[in-house]
């Protein structure tokens, strides 16, 4: 695999466990300063993720080599999204689980992620904020040898239409699997990649070559040379054979960005697995020497895969035994909400969302506003209400002088009437709370609603609210899906 870069001075090392390509160039609350500390991305075919247990490990393997970013091919994911902590972003396709694209973040990553993109299953791009640059990544997966010529020109036309909406002063760095062989020979391309490529130059090499040419990018893994040992990280699905392939690329970024708390474990993945895990890995860098270390790397390949299910099988099992302590103790409420954990189906989070003109909006920024526009339109009167006002303005004023506003009881009866184990708004004082506050704390809300009702006006933070959109079928990024 390959990392190519636009011309800017960085640092790149590689990485001892990654086995695609990087190619380089620039949400968040924090900002990369790039004369600093270093921001590392790697690349890797995991060849899927679609089974138990394997995105806890990649995880794992994450915070072993201290990455920040890994761009991952061949997810075999369904949909598009983010995990729920908002640490792994991809794009599979709808049904079948093939292909896929993704990036897995750190702390300090996720916290500079700006916005994303899942355009595809064969590619993804997100981006970073950064000082003096911001910083894009895109991940792709490129078609493999047996696609047809219009897959290829397809996915290097979509590539060319992301790169092309890459802002001009941003970073922008391109890693993933490219399925191409540039070789050592690097007579006439000394512009785009090094010395030390791998083997003989295929078709597909020669078509990343043109392609990083015309962009001025370079291939970063060509510029080093590695030992033989570190290239055999790729297999065929059969496991006759093995491709070499360039390392994995730490591409050497200089960022900043304080040290944050790793992601938690997933609760049934146990610490003997992950162990388990471990010792796969390192059977795995000297499988090739022998025949005997090939079988012992492939049986514990298995192992790990029953070692991941059996966590999780016993996770089930200890839950169910708590739904039925609760229910025996009469804790319904418990019991009710392991149902749920065990019953709630994965529901991928998709932050992007489609403009009027069907552009798609990343930024944070662009989203709050284009949701508040969207929302205001739905209440907006086109005109059925003036015949009610008018109506309303018709109507005689009341002999009566007298202003009774809001009533003590009615203050204390919808403060009894409140539900109860909801969700705070943006003060995070629930419901529970409220209740406990005695007489004293129902005779200062009485107070401040009428108020309210004198004055005619409510305070600003009463007119604010949490918005939660809950998709129905189709696509998320269209707003009509929320209907």
């Amino acid at each position: 695999m390959k990392t190519v870069t636009k011309r800017y001075t960085t640092t790149t090392t590689t990485t001892p466990s990654t086995s695609t390509q990087t190619t380089a160039s620039k949400y968040g609350s924090d900002k990369l300063k790039l004369m600093k500390d270093t921001f590392t991305v790697g690349t890797w075919n995991v060849r899927t993720l679609w089974a138990t247990g394997k995105l806890e490990l990649l995880r794992n393997e994450m915070k072993r080599y201290s990455y920040d970013v890994i761009g991952i091919s061949e997810v075999r994911w369904t949909g598009k999204g983010e995990t729920t902590n908002g640490d792994f972003i991809w794009c599979g396709n709808d049904n079948t689980h093939n292909k896929g694209v993704g990036m897995l973040l750190s702390t300090r990553a996720r916290k500079a992620l700006m916005s994303y993109n899942p355009i595809n299953p064969r590619l993804i791009t997100a981006r970073f904020k950064a000082t003096p640059f911001n910083i894009t990544i895109i991940n792709v997966y490129a078609p493999t040898s047996d696609a047809t010529e219009n897959d290829i020109e397809a996915f290097y036309s979509n590539l060319e239409d992301a790169i092309g909406k890459t802002p001009k002063k941003d970073i922008l760095i391109l890693t993933g699997d490219w399925n191409a062989k540039v070789g050592n020979d690097n007579t006439g391309w000394e512009a785009v990649m090094g010395r030390y490529g791998y083997g003989t130059r295929n078709e597909r090499g020669e078509h990343l070559l043109e392609f990083a040419t015309l962009h001025n990018l370079f291939i970063c893994n060509t510029r080093f040379q590695q030992k033989p040992i570190r290239k055999w990280t790729w297999e065929s699905p059969d496991d006759d054979h093995a491709l070499q392939i360039e390392k994995a690329i730490k591409e050497a970024l200089q960022a900043s960005i304080p040290t944050q708390k790793a992601t938690s474990k997933k609760p049934w993945i146990s610490t003997q697995t992950l162990e388990l895990a471990d010792e796969k890995r390192k059977a795995k860098q000297v499988k090739h020497i022998s025949i005997q270390l090939n079988n012992k790397y492939k049986h514990l390949c298995n192992e790990v895969k029953k070692a991941a299910r059996k966590d999780k099988d016993k996770w089930i099992q200890t839950q169910c035994g708590e739904i039925q302590m609760g229910l025996k103790v009469g804790n319904s409420k418990q019991a009710y909400n392991l149902v749920k954990l065990l019953k709630k189906k994965f529901q991928p989070k998709l932050t992007a969302i489609r403009d009027q003109d069907g552009t798609i909006v990343q930024s944070k920024q662009g989203i709050m506003e284009r949701w508040t526009k969207y929302c205001s339109g739905l209440y907006e009167d086109n005109g059925s209400g003036e015949k009610v006002v008018e109506e309303l303005v018709n109507i005689s004023p009341s002999n009566d002088n007298s202003s009774y506003g809001i009533l003590y009881n009615e203050v204390q009866d919808a403060i009894q009437k409140l539900k109860k184990n909801k969700s705070p708004g943006t003060d995070e004082i629930t419901a529970e709370m409220i209740q406990s506050g005695g007489e004293k704390l129902v005779h200062k809300i009485y107070e401040l609603c009428n108020r309210a009702w004198e004055e005619e006006t409510i305070p600003d933070e009463w007119g604010r609210s949490i918005l939660v959109p809950i998709p129905k079928k189709g696509d998320a990024t269209k707003l009509i899906t929320y209907e």
